[in-house]
């Protein structure tokens, strides 16, 4: 067989068989539970950032978290509203890493640190509004997505700020 000929059987043979309907079925989800009150009479008012973690939901609304079990009753609260320590005057985002939750206090620019059993551990200034998300490291940096100008992403290293490179390079948390 000439080299043309061989050329054309290759190419019908992928054409056949590479070419397969790669179409996905769509499946259309439909709720088994919602709730618009809690078995404390708690409203929700503005619930934005939630995270199943170890059996027990964490929902955050603008000035505290609840931890609820998978029916959606009350464990515990974390956080109330105010500008003191432990306190929130509108959570951003946050993320659970380990046995802490970090939270992000939009308007006060601070990160509130807790244990997950609700103890409050401590807060950090942040130098820039928060623009996105967090994570966290297994040498406890962590990061802020900002708007702060030519640091798009800052880690912060305990109490000292660096912007993301060589010198903060680490492996990220999986809850980010």
């Amino acid at each position: 067989m000439n080299t043309q000929l061989k050329l054309f059987l290759f190419a019908i043979v992928i054409i056949l068989f590479g070419c397969k309907n790669n179409t996905q079925k769509v499946i259309n989800l439909r709720p088994t539970k919602s709730v618009d009150i809690l078995n404390d009479s708690t409203f929700f008012s503005s619930s934005h950032c939630m995270i199943n973690q170890r059996n027990m939901v964490f929902i955050a609304e603008e000035s505290r978290i609840l931890v609820t079990d998978e029916e959606f009753n009350i464990i515990r609260v974390i956080g109330r509203p105010g500008n003191g320590p432990g306190e929130f005057n509108k959570i951003y985002h946050f993320i659970i890493y380990k046995d802490s939750l970090y939270a992000v206090n939009e308007m006060l620019k601070t990160m509130n640190i807790y244990r997950l059993n609700g103890k409050y551990i401590r807060k950090f200034a942040l130098p820039a509004s928060p623009q996105g998300r967090i994570a966290v490291d297994d040498s406890g940096r962590f990061y802020l997505s900002t708007n702060y100008g030519e640091k798009p992403i800052i880690c912060f290293d305990r109490s000292e700020e660096r912007r993301v490179g060589k010198e903060c390079r680490s492996r990220w948390s999986p809850y980010h």
